[in-house]
């Protein structure tokens, strides 16, 4: 589908799992420093849960606004 500086064509399911792969990474990076972040004002316990359910609040309203 696209091509790279060498004109050799790049197969569209190994770029998109690059971009899953990032973007998992990507996503377990930032959900644990919300936590360390979240950890200086509350307990572990409590930081991993508060950014738990903001992670998933947000995701369920992503999902929400793409699927209308």
């Amino acid at each position: 589908m696209s091509q790279d500086e060498d004109g050799t064509p790049i197969p569209v399911n190994h770029a998109v799992s690059i971009v899953v792969l990032a973007s998992g990474i990507g996503g377990a990076v930032g959900y644990l420093f919300t936590v360390h972040l979240v950890e200086s004002f509350a307990s572990e316990l409590e930081a991993v849960w508060l950014t738990t359910v903001v992670f998933a609040s947000g995701g369920l309203y992503l999902w929400s606004a793409l699927r209308s």
